[in-house]
């Protein structure tokens, strides 16, 4: 992954203006390690080193949305599967605690690791035995 560190017009890609700050290549496309290396060294017609590789941890929200635009990644549909994920786990969790206190009540012993259904069996067993 490649962030503008000095504003360029890329000769090879149709003269594109790179700004500073964006990310390198514009577009999905192969671009040559022979290419890489000429843009982040000062071996270029502007004697200046115009990108550099960054980890995607290090890219800001804006850069992170252009990375997921050129890679065809729907923002949207990520973030919305992400916020489904994390209601679910919150009413897992909810559900557990909820068995747990049920198990409690009952004098049931068990280990916190145990699942809701291990612990649904356990209620139920208690619950036929009275």
């Amino acid at each position: 992954m490649y962030i503008v560190v000095n504003k360029f017009k890329d000769l090879e890609d149709n003269d594109y203006l790179y700004k500073i700050g964006k990310v390198y290549p514009h577009e999905k496309r192969e671009v040559s390690e022979k290419r890489i290396k000429e843009l982040s060294t000062k071996n270029n017609k502007l004697k200046k080193v115009l990108i550099k590789e960054v980890d995607i941890l290090d890219l800001n929200q804006e850069q992170l949305c252009e990375v997921a635009t050129i890679e065809g990644i729907d923002l949207k549909m990520l973030i919305l599967e992400k916020l489904n994920a994390a209601d679910n786990e919150v009413n897992d969790n909810q559900k557990l605690k909820e068995v747990q206190e049920k198990a409690k009540g009952l004098g049931i012993e068990f280990s916190n690791d145990m699942s809701v259904e291990e612990l649904n069996k356990l209620v139920e067993k208690k619950s036929e035995d009275k």
